[in-house]
């Protein structure tokens, strides 16, 4: 898995799942996932949403205060998204989820469902995949 920060690539490898939906994959950050407490470096777009969820006790100190835990399941249709507010700083989301039991990235995922289209388009009809499923670790 691509390095994310010290302390939090082992926190997305077990405590966030994603479930696919058709084509449009959900990632889900399960109830009791670990982030980090705090916004780490530069404020991005993805810095209000974090303080947003720590305002409205999406995301709460744990009981040693080293990190944020979720109080509930919250879903994100973004993957950037999803590895941002567990980072608790800006990231990719592409290349951090994998398909359920593969290496296969997110991104790599999402190229392949780009070649099948333009095969089923231009004439070449390749056979239809599968949904996008569980973070790598």
């Amino acid at each position: 898995m691509p390095h994310i920060g010290h302390d939090c690539a082992s926190q997305i490898a077990q405590h966030l799942h994603a479930h696919g939906l058709g084509r449009r994959p959900l990632r889900l950050c399960r109830s009791d996932s670990k982030t980090r407490l705090n916004w780490e470096r530069v404020e991005t777009s993805y810095t209000r949403l974090f303080k947003d969820f720590v305002k409205a006790g999406v995301l709460a100190a744990s009981d040693d205060c080293h990190h944020n835990i979720y109080n509930r399941d919250w879903a994100f249709t973004a993957p950037s998204a999803a590895v941002a507010m567990v980072a608790g700083r800006n990231a990719n989301g592409r290349p951090h989820w994998t398909v359920q039991g593969t290496n296969t990235t997110h991104g790599e995922w999402q190229d392949e469902q780009v070649t099948r289209a333009t095969a089923q388009v231009s004439g070449l009809d390749t056979p239809g995949a599968s949904a996008i499923a569980v973070v790598g670790g």
